[in-house]
């Protein structure tokens, strides 16, 4: 734009030199005319060059550097604007108005949209606002910051940023999990339970033999007084008063290997959460399902006696299969309890207590423990051991007694010695081959 307008000047002042100079010989006999295009001619002259072979003072160098360095910074101030101007001008891309009645509208289906979804209104009154509004962005051009594919890129962007700091959030769990596992004392795991019942088969032909007991298990005769418990599908979690720790299996169901491992062998425990002061819990984010099974219950963990650990099923709508039916559901069972003759202050950081050191109590000591620290335990009731009595238990009622779900089986623990304990499922009163063909 710039260049153009010197150029018209410049080709204006030449025609205008020499039209002047036609004038004043053509018109040499009128004063009046000449007067007039003499006036014109020395105001359409243009200065000398900046710069000449002839000799000049100091200060007229310096004063023609400093107008050139004036002239060339503004000359380029020009380009630039020129530039800016011509690039928006030609945009093809046309921005609505931020007031519009399209974007108004967005704005405030949006906001309704959001505010039921905190009320956690039932889907069916909200989703035709989520297609309104799909329709309206994409009446958009895709530059506008309400349309749908700013909306969709906003969004990818948000859950990456939220991907990576929760990554980041793991990794200095972990490490702080990892620190404080080798400062704390491990309790003893919990044990494998044999079944009850003699078993046969292997794989899908795996199954119960009928009502007879098996010999493997000790204690529990014929004859023997039980206590018979529910036995929840749920993950396996221990607490002490300073920790709490999740039990996991080092082999693979149905691995080979397992079977020829020393039960004491086949778990390991992974610490979840401890306690760093009174009412404060660290590391509950590493696993948030099961934390919102343990949360109502951190104050009665921190009453658990001293050199004891209890044993419990974390119950989740979205960790069992269980209880998917039962929206929100999320809970805690307790079926055992153990104590360590050593005090876990005379053992050694990252230890764990010695089997020789650790006892299982008898199940009525559980109850009284769980009675005293407000904590559910899992439903039971006391009877007489026999073979023909346990194989009906497993043809019974398959309902927990206070949760509307298929039940597990039972665990069987001889009255008065809390090593003696088996189990019974439900799952292997037939093989899963003849549940297939049951289907079929």
């Amino acid at each position: 734009f710039f260049a153009l307008y010197y150029l018209l000047l410049h080709l204006f002042s030449n025609i205008s030199f020499y039209y002047s100079i036609y004038c004043f010989c053509y018109n040499f006999h009128n004063l009046s005319s000449i007067t007039f295009h003499l006036f014109f001619f020395f105001l359409m002259i243009r200065r000398p060059p900046r710069s000449t072979l002839s000799s000049s003072s100091a200060a007229s160098d310096v004063y023609k550097r400093q107008v050139s360095t004036q002239s060339t910074g503004q000359l380029n101030r020009n380009k630039m604007a020129f530039g800016h101007w011509y690039a928006r001008r030609c945009s093809h891309v046309q921005q609505p108005e931020p007031d519009s009645p399209r974007t108004c509208a967005i704005t405030v289906l949006g906001s309704r949209i959001r505010d039921l979804k905190a009320r956690k209104a039932d889907a069916a009154e909200w989703r035709p606002m989520v297609d309104e509004l799909t329709t309206l962005k994409r009446q958009l051009p895709a530059s506008h910051p309400l349309s749908l594919e700013a909306f969709t890129a906003s969004k990818q962007q948000a859950s990456s940023q939220k991907r990576a700091r929760e990554d980041h959030q793991r990794r200095e769990l972990a490490l702080r999990l990892a620190d404080q596992a080798e400062r704390m004392v491990f309790p003893v795991t919990q044990r494998k339970l044999l079944h009850l019942l003699q078993t046969e088969g292997a794989g899908d032909d795996f199954k119960y033999a009928g009502p007879v007991l098996n010999s493997k298990v000790e204690g529990l005769k014929q004859g023997t007084q039980v206590w018979v418990t529910e036995k929840w599908d749920g993950t396996t979690v221990q607490a002490t008063r300073d920790g709490i720790f999740k039990r996991l299996d080092k082999f693979a169901r149905g691995s080979k290997t397992k079977r020829d491992t020393p039960v004491a062998d086949r778990y390991e425990l992974r610490l979840l959460a401890w306690r760093e002061a009174p009412g404060e819990w660290v590391g509950l984010e590493s696993d948030e399902r099961i934390a919102e099974c343990v949360r109502p219950y951190l104050p009665s963990f921190e009453n658990i006696p001293l050199d004891t650990c209890i044993f419990f099923e974390a119950v989740h709508t979205k960790i069992n299969q269980t209880f998917k039916e039962i929206p929100g559901f999320a809970d805690v069972r307790v079926f055992d309890v153990a104590t360590s003759s050593v005090p876990c202050s005379a053992m050694s950081p990252g230890k764990q207590w010695s089997g020789e050191s650790a006892k299982f109590c008898d199940f009525a000591e559980t109850i009284a423990l769980c009675e005293s620290l407000q904590l559910p335990v899992v439903a039971h009731e006391r009877g007489i051991l026999s073979p023909e009595l346990a194989w009906e238990w497993l043809n019974n009622a398959r309902q927990y007694k206070d949760v509307p779900a298929e039940l597990e089986g039972f665990v069987v623990r001889a009255i008065g010695c809390g090593d003696h304990v088996g189990k019974l499922r439900y799952e292997y009163v037939t093989t899963r081959n003849e549940k297939r063909r049951m289907h079929l």
